[in-house]
């Protein structure tokens, strides 16, 4: 996986499970070996040393130097502090689950308090998507929507917010687009798709089945699908041909699945077609700013003029 690497990227407050989950598709099967088994026993790996870890993957202790390396951390030491700083912070979620209201809000925070604890959450979640940037998967992507008639989007919820940016962002830079709310619309509009065109499917557990069968119809159609999930090994990023990764994990309890709707995750749902319509205007200069112009005069009329 191509990554750029102009500036050191700061791995210090992002959630190292989160991380490691997100890398797992990308792994060899030695190397997901190591992931898997700290992700199910997080508390055992901040304790341990490579040559331990890597006996309890059954790998050798290179694996688990490489490990450390294709996961985006500089050395075990930093692996284990950030489990730890994790272990932490999970038990700390469990204890004081029942009095949250919003993600980890809590109903006695004052308003500075929540002010912080989102603006925290918030750029973490733009820092974590910073480190799941593929150089290669948006330039394909980038131009994969050049060369589109139609760029159609398929998604729900809170993802919606994301697509109607997209929407308005690619219909000022003269691309085509389609955008229904409806679920029966979205699956129509994917099955008249063609080769010509795009699909977009957002979401952020990557299992919502409606989006994922939409991206699906669209690539048997000829339609090339692109997906942003902040999961790789999701049934949204299976269909498709093209997956940008966003960042955002799903609160969870013991007797939920998804209690919260993941709400920062929108988040970082914009900064990936924030980055992505950049990409597209700044290899498309010319004709971009030509639509940009054609579109402001085409509602210049209801702005107020001073």
């Amino acid at each position: 996986m191509s990554k750029s690497s102009d500036e050191p990227q700061d791995n210090n407050a992002i959630d190292v499970m989160s991380l490691i989950n997100r890398k797992m598709a990308d792994l060899n099967p030695a190397l997901q070996r190591v992931g898997k088994y700290i992700i199910e026993n997080p508390s055992e790996s901040k304790s341990i040393t490579t040559k331990q870890l890597g006996a309890a993957c059954g790998v050798a202790e290179s694996s688990v130097t490489r490990f450390v390396r294709e996961v985006g951390l500089k050395s075990f030491s930093q692996l284990k502090i950030m489990l730890a700083e994790s272990v932490l912070n999970k038990k700390y979620v469990e204890q004081d689950y029942d009095s949250y209201v919003y993600e980890n809000v809590s109903a006695g925070d004052t308003v500075g308090t929540i002010c912080d604890k989102l603006i925290y959450r918030n750029i973490n979640m733009l820092k974590e998507t910073r480190l799941l940037i593929d150089d290669e998967s948006y330039i394909s992507a980038a131009k994969a929507i050049y060369n589109a008639e139609t760029i159609a989007f398929s998604c729900f919820g809170s993802s919606v917010i994301a697509a109607e940016e997209a929407v308005m962002r690619f219909t000022r830079a003269g691309k085509k687009c389609s955008f229904f709310r409806d679920t029966n619309s979205q699956l129509m509009t994917s099955a008249i798709l063609s080769k010509k065109d795009v699909i977009i499917g957002i979401s952020n557990s990557g299992d919502t089945v409606a989006v994922a069968n939409a991206l699906k119809t669209a690539q048997e159609n000829g339609a090339t699908a692109i997906g942003i999930t902040a999961f790789s090994d999701s049934l949204l990023a299976k269909n498709s041909e093209i997956t940008l990764f966003s960042s955002g994990n799903t609160v969870k309890s013991k007797s939920s699945v998804d209690a919260f709707e993941n709400t920062t995750s929108k988040i970082s749902q914009l900064l990936v077609i924030d980055i992505l319509y950049s990409l597209f205007a700044a290899q498309n200069q010319t004709k971009v700013k030509k639509h940009l112009e054609k579109t402001y005069e085409a509602v210049s009329h209801t702005r107020i003029k001073n």
